[in-house]
């Protein structure tokens, strides 16, 4: 009924060329709530445009506005059908891994110690219901205190920082977490977040003070240019400070980059993994 309003309302006024660029989309709710996301109206008005204020002309536009909502609809359900896929898939991998694989480390019977997937959050309150935590997810005061697991992405690119929003790592269960080390949310520049920026600086300073050396492990997951940041406040302390990566990137063209980008010294790998 809305939308037969708005395209009445619309269609008595001068008419709106619509722009070819401008094509109706689904404009995500922040929180994912249920029914929150939303299109943008004014693009649905300049794009049904009826042939006159007639009821039937009106009528018409609406059924092909709807239309359009369906089909965006469904190509959502199907994007959120092949993440299901991958999850299922993925949680498949990590049990015969664990439990049933030859090389894998066999744990046994599935525990609260060693449950059936890998805890890829955590946080300091004490346990509770799914209902209480989702609850708490969406009290801001409470949120910030929820914090991710880091770990590695097997086959992802490693200039990519899989924490961020868009990426669907998490909800396609493809990390492979670590349970003693959290993400730590950097973002773009330091003016994102002063404190860890400066925290983490304080900190590499007087690693950089008492040492001759660093290991940079896991540094395909370390948004480089936060590494970069860091290691020229190292190399202020120590200008000859030497740099060992563990750099795992699948690709001699990315390994180039960083080890050109933050000055590495020489590198760590997988016996299985070496190029030569």
């Amino acid at each position: 009924r809305r939308s037969s309003d708005l395209i009445s309302k619309e269609g008595k006024k001068s008419a709106v060329k619509s722009d070819p660029k401008q094509h109706l989309k689904i404009i995500q709710d922040p929180e994912y709530k249920r029914f929150g996301c939303t299109v943008d109206m004014n693009t649905a008005l300049a794009t049904f445009i009826p042939h006159s204020n007639g009821p039937a002309a009106i009528d018409e536009c609406c059924n092909w506005f709807r239309k359009r909502l369906e089909e965006l609809n469904a190509e959502k359900c199907r994007q959120i059908n092949y993440h299901q896929e991958q999850a299922a898939s993925c949680v498949l991998g990590n049990v015969t891994y664990e439990r049933l694989a030859g090389h894998g480390p066999k744990l046994g019977p599935i525990t609260k110690k060693d449950p059936i997937v890998t805890r890829y959050f955590t946080y300091w309150f004490k346990e509770m219901t799914l209902e209480e935590e989702e609850a708490m997810m969406h009290d801001p005061d409470k949120a910030c205190h929820f914090l991710a697991h880091n770990g590695w992405v097997m086959g992802d690119d490693p200039l990519r920082n899989f924490a961020e929003a868009g990426s669907n790592v998490y909800l396609r269960r493809e990390l492979i977490a670590w349970g003693d080390s959290v993400k730590l949310r950097y973002g773009d520049k330091r003016e994102d977040c002063p404190y860890l920026w400066e925290h983490m600086k304080k900190y590499t300073e007087i690693t950089a003070k008492y040492f001759h050396g660093v290991r940079l492990d896991n540094c395909h997951s370390t948004p480089i240019h936060v590494a970069e940041e860091m290691l020229a406040a190292a190399r202020s302390v120590r200008p000859n400070l030497y740099v060992i990566a563990e750099l795992f990137t699948g690709s001699e063209y990315i390994d180039n980059v960083f080890v050109n980008r933050l000055g590495i010294t020489s590198l760590i790998r997988e016996a299985m993994s070496a190029y030569n």
